[in-house]
């Protein structure tokens, strides 16, 4: 079974620069440990949001991803060209040509001449180009992610050539191209407790201050809320641990951005079906959208549809972690349950129709492991291939890995943004978080980067620093 790959910051790779002298066309600020890191490891490429699997693979050289040059441009839809005499490649697409030399860091873009700082090479008969040279001289943006190891391949809005594989099927918001959405994502929320009492003391501000450009900057925010949010209600009393924050709480989910929460957890109903409805009122009354739980079955497994830029992205959350009593019936209010899978991947399915892209919230895992468990990989994976681009998933308190499969990403879990804490190791480690920032549009997503957090003895979320950053990432 393939492991959950390690969280990393992202890199984004500058434009092409238009200018006939010598210029730095690889990486800017090529990180450390991507150049020192063994070619056995080959990174993964996509283009137009579909993987590129046949063929020899890429490799990185001091930093550069080097793509074997007839895979790339018939990927793009271009011909390719070889002079053994001049041991010249050319690529041809659309009326413009790409010529360069192996070994020499001579090429020339219609007949422009360019100077690059990684030449083409041969290896085992097979001729390596820098990746980044040839896609943006093609009017393709790049960008790599060291979250999954992958370089993505995109067309530009200044249009590029015909590239193979481009596109999604689907209903999706049609109409003019869309722009790219940034979707800002954290993990648990809880108001109640520690975090209600700060909130009360300092006003709802106080949790999310420290953090909330990141939040409130992105275009969509969202969150797992872990806690009803009413005054009514009786606590469940089969369990150990029951939540209930008050109205006026939930004021800090409008402060820090939040655009919409999933409700599809094991706290949501603590205090009975009564509060579940308040929850839900209030939430509206703010303006917040919620997702996963409902009235009656048919309201808890609706996605929730976000316009967003052009953009049409569609929500759905669902809990494997499901208390007896707890499903959405037909009739009768609860959570929209995960226990069966065939329901949600024909839910995915019928979303991704309706939608340019979907994205999966997943309340699941074990409480405080950092690895994953054997049906979170299954589930995921057969999302993924149902037509998810992103699944967002929570509960473990800790956070687990990301996984890039099939094009999709699956964010295992993002750990505690704001929880209640004890002084233990394991809650000490409950304490690291990151928030996922993602850039979506048609193709599914273009970019991650986790930005490391860490929460404070008073609650409140921060930027990771030192030590505790490298943790994280």
């Amino acid at each position: 079974m393939a492991q959950a790959l390690a969280l990393a910051l992202v890199l984004l790779l500058a434009p092409l620069s238009q200018t006939q002298e010598t210029s730095d066309l690889g990486w800017i600020n090529t990180p450390p440990a991507l150049a020192a890191e063994p070619t056995s490891q080959p990174p993964k490429l996509f283009l137009d949001g579909k993987e590129i699997i046949s063929g020899p693979n890429p490799f990185i050289d001091e930093g550069r991803i080097m793509v074997p040059a007839r895979l790339l441009a018939e990927s793009m839809g271009a011909t390719v060209g070889w002079s053994p005499s001049a041991r010249e490649v050319r690529i041809d697409l659309l009326g413009r040509t790409i010529v360069l030399v192996i070994g020499t860091p001579e090429a020339r873009v219609d007949g422009t001449a360019w100077l690059l700082d990684r030449p083409p090479t041969v290896v085992e008969g097979r001729t390596f180009v820098p990746l980044r040279f040839v896609a943006e001289a093609m009017e393709y943006e790049v960008a790599w992610s060291s979250v999954s190891r992958s370089v993505f391949v995109t067309r530009s809005a200044a249009g590029g050539g015909t590239a193979g594989g481009g596109g999604t099927a689907g209903g999706g918001s049609g109409g003019n191209s869309p722009s790219v959405v940034t979707v800002a994502a954290v993990g648990d929320l809880l108001l109640d407790r520690y975090p209600g009492q700060q909130i009360q003391l300092y006003g709802p501000s106080f949790p999310f201050q420290k953090v909330r450009q990141f939040i409130a900057g992105a275009d969509i925010a969202f969150g797992n809320l872990e806690n009803p949010v009413s005054r009514r209600g009786q606590p469940q009393q089969e369990k150990q641990w029951t939540f209930r924050a008050t109205p006026e709480s939930a004021l800090a989910l409008v402060d820090g951005g939040f655009d919409i929460v999933s409700v599809a957890n094991n706290h949501v109903l603590d205090y009975g079906p009564v509060a579940l409805s308040d929850t839900l009122d209030r939430l509206a009354e703010l303006g917040i959208r919620a997702s996963g739980a409902g009235r009656n079955a048919a309201e808890a497994r609706k996605a929730v549809l976000m316009d967003s830029k052009g953009l049409r992205i569609a929500f759905l959350s669902y809990s494997h972690i499901v208390p007896a009593g707890w499903t959405a019936t037909a009739a009768g209010p609860g959570i929209a349950s995960a226990h069966a899978w065939e329901p949600v991947l024909n839910e995915v399915r019928a979303a991704r129709a309706e939608a340019d892209v979907v994205v999966v919230s997943m309340h699941w895992g074990e409480e405080y492991q950092d690895k994953i468990s054997p049906y979170q990989q299954s589930l995921g994976r057969k999302i993924v291939d149902a037509g998810a681009s992103l699944i967002l998933g929570h509960h473990p308190h800790t956070i687990q890995g990301i996984e890039a499969y099939r094009g999709g990403f699956i964010v295992y879990s993002m750990g505690n943004f704001v929880f209640t804490y004890r002084g233990d190791e394991q809650h000490w480690r409950s304490r690291r978080s990151f928030i996922l920032s993602a850039d979506l549009d048609t193709s599914g997503v273009r970019r991650l980067e986790a930005v490391p957090i860490l929460n404070g003895l008073d609650g409140r979320p921060d930027l990771a620093t030192g030590a505790e950053a490298g943790i994280i990432l």
